[in-house]
């Protein structure tokens, strides 16, 4: 865990089995998020905070996982208005490289990300 030691991190959830490729794809995306955050976002300021959580959408068999990244505290403001590769595989447009519905919102106060996983990028049945 390379930034705990430095900033403020918050990482809660289930445990979770991930089927092969959804696990690799779904890495991808956490590699994405972490990356734009030391350039652009919360690992790149000392102020700077993320919560990562990760829940079953409903309590019930097959619900899918919603797993939420959010970024608080000083933020560096990127003038670039580009959309690079990375925009695709977190799924900027609302369908990322895994699972479906993300979101992504650029607030004043940081940025949130949020994307649902369905029962067979899980492994669940």
């Amino acid at each position: 865990q390379p930034y705990m030691g430095t900033h403020n991190i918050s990482i809660s959830g289930p445990e979770v089995k991930m089927a092969e490729g959804s696990a690799e794809s779904f890495a991808m995306i956490v590699h994405e998020l972490t990356t734009n955050s030391v350039k652009h976002g919360a690992l790149g300021t000392p102020a700077g905070r993320i919560e990562v959580v990760w829940q079953f959408a409903a309590q019930e068999p097959g619900a899918d996982i919603v797993f939420e990244w959010s970024e608080s505290g000083e933020r560096r403001v990127s003038t670039s208005a580009r959309r690079g590769f990375g925009s695709l595989i977190i799924g900027a447009d609302g369908e990322p490289i895994v699972g479906h519905s993300s979101k992504l919102e650029m607030l004043d106060h940081g940025l949130k990300y949020s994307v649902r996983l369905p029962p067979k990028a899980i492994g669940a049945s």
